[in-house]
């Protein structure tokens, strides 16, 4: 009888409950293994695995730490973002109908004519570059300025403001965005506004980026506008 071989093999895939990375190493002549294989064990993550051990969800905040529960059946938003819901408020931002920055781009997006699309120089563009680059700057110094003056306002937990990947680390955050106030001509008075900043964990900040509608806001209050189904 010839010699039986075995190979230690890893297999990989998708999450049958949340989607998640799942993988398994094992030797291929192993009774996992062949149940993963043949379908009768089914491929869930160490996530999911652990929350059918113990009838619920149990992970981590991926903004500020905090624990979280959930139930088997409720993997919605939250969950697959992984965000506590004071992040997720933070992640949106919060509606203020006293923001002046708010007020200002609402004021422009309701005059504003839509123009046509100009073609720039190199020269121009670049200066324009510059221009935004200085605008920021600023937004930003004064930003920091009425951090500085109002820590009981915008930073009353005392977190400690941190780069990007510092564990337990900060950033001042503009809810609306530095991008979308030079976009609108916003003051920088204005776009540095205590009503317009928010201290919130680093990965909530580089997660919301700068395309955050308006329309997205906590609380706003509007009717939102869907798009006209186009007629084939």
């Amino acid at each position: 009888m010839p010699a039986k071989f075995s190979t230690f093999r890893t297999i990989f895939g998708n999450c049958e409950q949340c989607s998640a990375m799942w993988w398994y190493e094992g030797w291929d002549n192993g009774r996992w293994y062949k149940a993963y294989i043949s379908g009768t064990k089914p491929k869930l993550c160490k996530r999911c695995l652990d929350a059918k051990k113990w009838g619920e969800y149990r992970y981590p905040c991926r903004g500020c730490g905090v624990k979280m529960r959930g139930q088997l059946q409720e993997l919605g938003e939250l969950f697959k973002m992984s965000f506590c819901q004071a992040c997720m408020t933070s992640y949106y931002g919060r509606y203020d109908p006293e923001n002046p920055t708010l007020i200002h781009v609402l004021v422009a997006r309701s005059v504003k004519k839509k123009m046509r699309r100009r073609y720039y120089v190199s020269e121009e563009l670049e200066r324009l570059a510059r221009a935004e680059e200085r605008y920021g700057n600023r937004v930003r110094r004064l930003s920091h300025a009425n951090l500085r003056r109002y820590p009981e306002v915008l930073n009353p937990n005392g977190h400690k403001l941190g780069g990007s990947g510092t564990a337990g680390g900060y950033h001042l955050d503009h809810i609306i965005s530095i991008s979308t106030c030079w976009e609108y001509k916003v003051p920088e008075v204005n776009a540095s506004d205590v009503r317009n900043l928010q201290v919130i964990p680093w990965l909530v900040n580089l997660s919301r980026g700068s395309g955050m509608g308006l329309e997205q806001l906590v609380g706003w209050p509007y009717p939102r506008k869907r798009k006209r189904a186009g007629i084939d």
